[in-house]
């Protein structure tokens, strides 16, 4: 698919642009065919000279992009040339804001408008016309487990099936409601931030020590306890109080429909009551905590009720060691976890935690930049300070080193300590550039005096009113559900595939980054608008660029954690293998610590994991789902393992046999999301293996005893209860529960089961 641009300039093969330079020497070679071509693409040839030079050495001459800069095809503030000139105006180019302004701005706008997004909105309308999507009842329960972990209820079911997208639409604003979609929301968001890396079950005690003793005298509260089992229990209760506190931030705006802006703009953090005794903070709206009727953690004479799950938005404000008046919070930013996950060094100066700024709320790769990346040649530079000096330095340094500056208030260990107060934060200011973003610079700071509170904050405000915060926490929820990343910018080697895939792809994103900002910045909106699109509900693609093929549909190898989920929704319960976090990992899992990558496909050790799962689930689940009350059944409701498909004398039963049946097409939808004929082919298969096995322990009657017996309750986690089955299941003469038993190891060793 050739774009009008393409056309239009004839540049020499030889040209060679250093990235996101603001000026170069190279003299592009352009030649147009006039104001308006054929097509009637008009063409501002003084915008296009402007971009030519200043703008194409980072976003390249045909607006796809480079490593150093995003395409301009089907940006997000592309549609429009008004709000297009504002944006080049306030933030372009890179290094050198303001140089293009006025006509400069108005014209670059212009060309950029016609040159590179007319074409892209028709292109995008053609792309969906190619997808044939799924009936609403099977994207109901795909959505359904995979933002709640559950199947859907038979209520939205049915109105599923009765009036399809206006029900589907209506269920979707249900499971958005839930309590499991806000963990299940957290969890996309620690696969960016990875802040559970501090959770007790991957680093006992990390969050407790993480904290300074003489800014929180009351870390250790613990040791207040004299029972040991009461002690270690709040020990790892307190320790994972204090790591959740940015995702329970994530959760907190979700659940109040509030603005995903305060992500990093809330002049408050969150905290329950365990985390409260810690920071001695001043709840917002005051009231009390929850308090359980069970309790949290008791061992002796002690015990403790508070929910841990109980947070609420809260500020710092007592005297810290050495600031007084708390901390001036800038949501996720100001948080600990944050900071100390992303730590520095006295020669990274805060790069570490600027270079995770524009990546994780800019979506800008710095490091991607050329020259972005000058470890190889240490000690090789322009200047005294060639971060300052150095041109080839330059290129990266100008964009982060101000945002670095503005996280000189923290220290290496993630303390609010002004810089030069002491010598716990020591910072030459001489060496690196002023506090300040997208080239304006932090207001009235004097590299003199002690630096001033609140740099943070500004850093915020200035994040999210950049077009690309929206775009940042796009990717974060689509990541999360699709379980892929966005495909990469282009670069000089890219192919005509591989551009127009991402040329697509990038206007849907910025299409879902609109709704986003003109939802008030509900994050919901956009993963609404994710489950109700084509690309999440595709079931045949008509294309033949295979790479936009592979982008379109959301099938994936599940997570351990959505795995369990599916398990206890389907099964009943958990694989207790799967509850360590140690398993997880070995399953393709994160820990959030070394560990940060999940597995997209499936290795060997997943795959033997897979078939032990299949042989131990279909054990237990089978003859304790049939001991059960038949409405509390999960895999079996309404059928009865004396049900046989023939009688004492070897008569086909025709009844049974259909019952039998049935519960087998029930299986393949609730374990596949396929719905099935009675007599398809594949159930009629799945029929004959049951016999088939059926038959051959009655022939031979080897006297088994029921192996996997159900005589108590089991927990969600698989683990046995001490309450007794009113109907315990403890011998087989028939054979039917081992038969099912072997079609159930049959349905869990099918690689379905674990994509959805």
């Amino acid at each position: 698919m050739n774009r009008v641009i393409s056309v239009i300039l004839v540049v020499a093969a030889s040209l060679f642009l250093s990235a996101c330079k603001d000026s170069y020497t190279d003299e592009l070679k352009v030649e147009s065919n006039g104001i308006e071509l054929a097509d009637g693409t008009l063409i501002n040839l003084a915008g296009q000279d402007a971009y030519n030079e200043q703008c194409a050495s980072c976003h390249a001459l045909d607006g796809n992009g480079t490593s150093a800069g995003s395409s301009l095809v089907g940006c997000a503030t592309c549609g429009d040339i008004a709000e297009l000139t504002s944006v080049i105006e306030r933030t372009m180019p890179i290094g050198n804001v303001g140089k293009c302004s006025g006509t400069c701005a108005s014209d670059t706008a212009e060309y950029i408008f016609y040159a590179f997004n007319v074409q892209n909105i028709e292109e995008t309308e053609i792309t969906l016309q190619q997808i044939t999507t799924e009936p609403a009842e099977v994207t109901l329960r795909r959505a359904s487990l995979q933002l709640s972990g559950a199947l859907p209820s038979n209520t939205a079911s049915i109105a599923v099936a009765t009036s399809e997208e206006e029900a589907l639409s209506a269920a979707i604003d249900g499971i958005l409601s839930t309590d499991a979609f806000y963990d299940i929301l957290a969890e996309m968001f620690n696969k960016k931030f990875l802040t559970n890396k501090y959770l007790a079950e991957v680093k006992r005690g990390a969050a407790i020590y993480g904290l300074a003793l003489d800014d929180y005298p009351n870390r250790e509260n613990f040791r207040n306890y004299n029972n040991s089992t009461m002690r270690n229990c709040y020990y790892d209760t307190v320790n994972d109080s204090l790591a959740k506190e940015p995702l329970e931030l994530v959760k907190y705006l979700a659940r109040n429909n509030l603005p995903i802006t305060e992500l990093v703009t809330a002049d408050y953090t969150m905290v329950n009551w365990y985390s409260q005794q810690i920071y001695e903070a001043e709840l917002l709206e005051g009231g009390e905590f929850e308090v359980l009727d069970e309790a949290v953690c008791a061992g002796g004479e002690e015990a403790v009720y508070y929910d841990p799950n109980d947070f609420r938005p809260a500020r710092i404000t007592k005297d810290l060691a050495y600031e007084s008046g708390g901390i001036q919070h800038a949501g996720v930013l100001t948080t600990p976890w944050f900071l100390i996950r992303y730590p520095t060094t006295p020669t990274n100066v805060n790069r570490h935690r600027a270079r995770i700024v524009f990546d994780y709320f800019l979506d800008t790769d710095i490091m991607a930049i050329n020259g972005g990346n000058r470890s190889d040649s240490a000690g090789i530079g322009v200047g005294e300070v060639p971060t300052m000096t150095d041109s080839e330095c330059t290129v990266c340094h100008n964009i982060m080193d101000p945002v670095a500056s503005l996280f000189q208030n923290w220290t290496e260990v993630g303390r609010y300590i002004k810089a030069n107060r002491n010598f716990r934060n020591v910072w030459d200011a001489e060496s690196i550039l002023p506090p300040g973003f997208s080239g304006e610079n932090f207001p009235d700071f004097d590299p003199e005096q002690l630096p001033p509170s609140g740099m943070l904050q500004w850093l915020g405000s200035k994040l999210v009113d950049d077009p690309r915060y929206a775009r940042a926490m796009v990717r974060i929820i689509y990541e999360g559900i699709f379980g892929q990343a966005l495909l990469p910018s282009p670069n000089d080697s890219s192919t005509q595939e591989e551009k127009d895939a991402f040329n697509v792809q990038r206007a849907w994103v910025n299409e879902l980054a609109s709704t986003l900002v003109s939802s008030n910045w509900s994050i919901k909106s956009v993963v609404k608008s994710i489950m109700m699109s084509s690309q999440y509900r595709a079931e045949e693609v008509n294309l033949e660029n295979e790479v936009l093929k592979r982008a379109i549909g959301a099938s994936q190898l599940l997570s351990p954690e959505q795995l369990q989920r599916k398990l206890k929704s389907v099964v009943g319960f958990k694989w207790g293998d799967l509850n360590s976090v140690d398993n997880r990992v070995m399953y393709g899992g994160i820990n959030s610590d070394d560990v940060t990558e999940e597995l997209k496909t499936p290795s060997g050790i997943v795959a033997a994991m897979q078939q032990r799962l299949a042989v131990e689930m279909a054990c237990t689940a089978t003859s304790y789902d049939f001991a059960l009350p038949s409405g509390d059944r999960k895999l079996f409701p309404g059928l009865e393992y004396s049900q046989l498909p023939f009688d004492d004398s070897g008569i086909e039963l025709t009844e049974n046999v259909s019952a039998i049946k049935d519960a087998i097409v029930r299986l393949y939808w609730i374990f596949f999301g396929e719905r099935l004929a009675r007599d398809s082919d594949e159930i009629n298969v799945a029929y004959s293996l049951y016999l088939d096995i059926l038959n051959g322990y009655q022939s031979s009657d080897p006297g088994e005893g029921l192996k996997c017996r159900a005589t108590r309750y089991l927990d969600s986690n698989g683990a046995i209860t001490s309450d007794t089955l009113a109907y315990p299941l403890v011998a087989d003469e028939t054979y039917n529960i081992h038969a099912w038993t072997a079609m159930m190891v049959y349905l869990l060793s099918d690689s379905r089961f674990y994509y959805e």
